[in-house]
């Protein structure tokens, strides 16, 4: 009988010690006896006292079961692959420092994995709202006929209570595991979640690896008991807030469109510095619509805005940088490495 254990968790972590604590005390008690596994808490270069907060975390946790290293390479990816190279099992579940596990989580997950198709599963991420939030909130919801709701201004996803099938990209990193062969065949994470001072190396995160898992016709599957519940401060259920993560979205989408026409000039045997040029265009197509529909919503048309800045800022700096165009194109970023910076010690 293998030692290894059935599960993984893993659990990047920078200057929110009060955050993985509480994540820590709810694993302690939520803790399934009926499959082993295991924490690999990831601390991505914290300045406050989450050290030492890891360290009595790991007393509340059956003996074995945790184990915290560093990473001081900036940015979510490099938490979660340090994450997966530490980790033992051949199920790696990603999780956020923010959020709070049930006592059906882990087992849902394990259940799902049970059907060898499967490579990708979550399941419900709910909100724990600090404050109630303003009814504007309910609006930035979107919903699809037979799928169920989502707020990605929030990392939040209901998808109701009959486990299915679903599309890989709506399986977020709050909540995001994995067959360890599946993540290692697609590649691995993209940059995500950096200092706002390299916020130009910012990519699309775990929508990256979805992406991947899209095309290569990979099964994700959707778990209700796979429960977590997402801790929303009062910080973030402002506008500023929201402006905030449209800007950066902004960011991303432009590195995901970048990298899909990179591909497509590629198999039309063109330059990848054609690969700005579609992006291009389609912002500023997405610019004339917004002005065309200048009587939606005030919010939507301001988080549009803010959008636009973001994608505008990292589609100009890749055309004015071509170190930064290659590291858009890079297959993967699993070593580390940093275009024209010094890796941090």
């Amino acid at each position: 009988m293998s030692d290894r254990p059935d599960i993984s968790v893993i659990v990047p972590t920078r200057n929110r010690s009060n955050a993985i604590a509480n994540l820590l005390e709810s694993l302690a008690e939520c803790a399934p006896d009926s499959i082993s596994w295991e924490v690999v808490v990831v601390d991505n270069g914290s300045s406050d006292d989450t050290p030492d907060v890891c360290q009595r975390a790991v007393t509340l946790l059956p003996s074995g079961v945790m184990k915290c290293v560093r990473e001081p390479a900036p940015g979510l990816h490099a938490g979660r692959h340090r994450g997966a190279l530490e980790a033992s099992s051949d199920v790696l579940v990603f999780v956020d420092d923010d959020v709070r596990t049930t006592s059906s989580w882990l087992p849902a997950l394990h259940n799902a994995f049970l059907d060898p198709d499967v490579e990708l599963a979550t399941g419900p991420c709910l909100p724990h709202y600090e404050v109630d939030p303003p009814a504007w909130v309910e609006s930035t919801w979107s919903h699809r006929s037979g799928e169920g709701k989502w707020c990605g201004y929030l990392s939040l996803l209901d998808f109701g209570d009959t486990p299915r099938e679903i599309d890989p990209t709506f399986v977020w990193g709050l909540n995001f595991a994995i067959r360890r062969e599946a993540f290692q065949r697609l590649r691995g994470f993209h940059p995500d979640a950096l200092p706002w001072e390299l916020r130009r190396y910012r990519g699309d995160g775990e929508t990256g690896l979805s992406l991947k898992a899209r095309a290569a016709g990979a099964q994700a599957w959707y778990c209700p008991d796979a429960l977590v519940y997402h801790c929303v401060p009062a910080s973030r259920v402002t506008v500023e807030y929201f402006m905030r993560r449209s800007y950066l979205q902004g960011i991303s989408d432009s590195f995901s469109d970048i990298r899909a026409m990179a591909r497509q000039a590629e198999s039309d045997g063109r330059s990848q510095r054609h690969a700005t040029r579609w992006p291009l265009r389609r912002l500023l197509d997405s610019g004339r619509r917004v002005e065309r529909h200048s009587h939606d919503a005030r919010l939507r048309a301001e988080l549009k805005i803010a959008h636009d800045q973001g994608y505008l800022f990292h589609l100009t700096a890749v055309v004015a940088d071509s170190a930064l165009l290659a590291w858009v194109l890079r297959e993967d970023f699993m070593d580390g490495e940093w275009p024209g910076l010094s890796r941090p010690e």
